[in-house]
C-alpha cells in the first residue's frame, strides 16, 4: 500500500498545470483592463448609440492601449475568481473617474452685472 502511494503522488502532481500565469502578468492585464474600462466610460456617448458602434469604439480603445484578447480574457478570469476583485476594480474605476471630473470641470460662469 505504501508503495502505491509513492506511485500515485507523483502522478497526481504531474497532472498540475505546467504553465501557470505569473502574478505580474495577471496584475498587468488587470491594470490595462482598468485603464481601458475607464477610457470607455469616459468616452461613452450620452445619446443612444447602436451597439455595433460601441463595440467598434471599445475595440479601438483596446488596441490603442495594447491589450490583446488573451490579456483581456486573463484579466476577466482573475476578476471572476473572486467577487471582491470586481468590487475593488469598480471602486478604482469610479475613483479615477471622479478624479478626472474634478480636474476637468468647466470654469465657473461669470455673469456680468447690468
Amino acid at each position: 500500500m505504501k508503495k502505491l502511494i509513492w506511485i500515485i503522488i507523483p502522478v497526481i502532481l504531474s497532472c498540475q498545470p505546467k504553465h501557470s500565469t505569473p502574478v505580474e502578468d495577471i496584475n498587468a492585464a488587470r491594470d490595462s483592463l482598468l485603464t481601458v474600462y475607464i477610457e470607455i466610460l469616459s468616452e461613452m456617448p450620452t445619446t443612444p448609440t447602436p451597439p455595433a458602434t460601441l463595440m467598434d469604439s471599445s475595440r479601438v480603445i483596446l488596441e490603442k492601449n495594447g491589450l490583446t484578447y488573451k490579456q483581456y480574457r486573463r484579466a476577466i478570469s482573475y476578476l471572476n475568481a473572486d467577487p471582491e476583485h470586481w468590487e475593488i476594480f469598480y471602486q478604482e474605476a469610479m475613483d479615477s473617474l471622479k478624479s478626472k471630473l474634478k480636474t476637468t470641470s468647466p470654469p465657473p460662469v461669470i455673469i456680468p452685472r447690468l
